[in-house]
């Protein structure tokens, strides 16, 4: 997709990708195979040049996939445009082992 959508555009078009909130079930489906999907948004992150991943590893809801306090996670995007957009010297990734 990011390969189509800069090919489109004819630009090196940067993307924010946000992780995947944790949770326990929703609709009978559990999160258990959410660490794997986070880890391919991190492998997608790291080897595709201007794509940033935004943390929300501790935005997730127990019983519901879809987290309802989306301003953390609205102000993380914003700070990341704006240290890696924007040039601005701030902190704006989350921390990596």
């Amino acid at each position: 997709m990011i390969r189509n959508w800069r090919t489109l555009w004819g630009a090196t078009l940067p993307f924010f990708m946000v992780q995947l909130a944790p949770f326990e079930a929703w609709l009978g489906e559990s999160g258990r195979e959410y660490p794997t999907l986070r880890r391919c948004q991190e492998n997608v992150a790291k080897a595709v040049p201007d794509v940033y991943l935004c943390s929300n590893s501790d935005g997730g809801m127990r019983w519901d996939i879809h987290p309802k306090h989306k301003r953390p996670v609205g102000q993380r995007l914003a700070l990341m445009a704006l240290g890696h957009i924007y040039e601005r010297a701030l902190l704006c990734d989350a921390p990596v082992l």
